[in-house]
């Protein structure tokens, strides 16, 4: 059916404003599967916003090198906030990964499985793209479970620190005050005795 020629000049006014709404929306009017096809995978992309993370080699190396028992010379709380600092950054990095996996997972997924024995083969583009995806997704993985496994090594050292920190504590109140059993308490505590009568007298005064 022939359109006449005020609605065909209607319908190509109209096109131009369609076309830039869709591209202010963000939205695309090619096919998905294309985008798809040469889209980069979202999760993997890392954002402006945030702050760079370390690689998972080098948060382990930072946490070998902390002095696993507190000195008395040592500042406690300092190094309980680096470990604290590098157990946030190992599960950040986890979280990171584990967005990166799910992504490689969709894209495994609009593949399709594997085909089996007797089942036709993938073509050579499906093929070589299967192969990438899953030698990305074993890095992504291995990384993975580093970076949980030095979260938790992080919270068990920074719940030692805490521990060592309350027995270091509790081992100089003890260090400040004299046993009992000594010469220097009774010697001290018969000293004090003309000063803490007179401060008895003052009370009952």
């Amino acid at each position: 059916m022939r359109l006449p020629d005020n609605a065909r000049m209607q319908r190509h006014r109209f096109l131009p404003w369609l076309l830039l709404l869709c591209r202010a929306a963000g939205l695309s009017l090619w096919p998905a599967q294309a985008e798809n096809r040469t889209a980069a995978p979202a999760a993997a992309e890392q954002s402006a916003d945030e702050p760079p993370l370390p690689p998972v080699d080098e948060l382990r190396r930072q946490l070998d090198a902390l002095p696993q028992k507190i000195g008395e010379q040592d500042d406690g709380r300092k190094l309980l906030a680096e470990v604290n600092a590098i157990g946030a950054a190992a599960e950040r990095l986890a979280a990171r990964r584990t967005a990166d996996l799910a992504d490689v997972d969709l894209r495994l997924s609009g593949l399709g499985p594997a085909p089996e024995k007797g089942s036709p083969a993938d073509t050579p583009d499906e093929a070589e793209q299967r192969a990438a995806l899953n030698k990305q997704r074993t890095a992504i993985d291995a990384e993975l479970k580093l970076a949980r496994l030095v979260a938790v090594d992080a919270a068990q050292r920074g719940t030692d620190l805490i521990r060592q920190r309350r027995a270091l504590f509790q081992a100089q109140l003890t260090t400040r005050t004299d046993s009992p059993l000594g010469i220097a308490f009774w010697r001290n505590l018969r000293n004090s005795a003309p000063a803490d009568g007179a401060r008895l007298r003052a009370l009952a005064g």
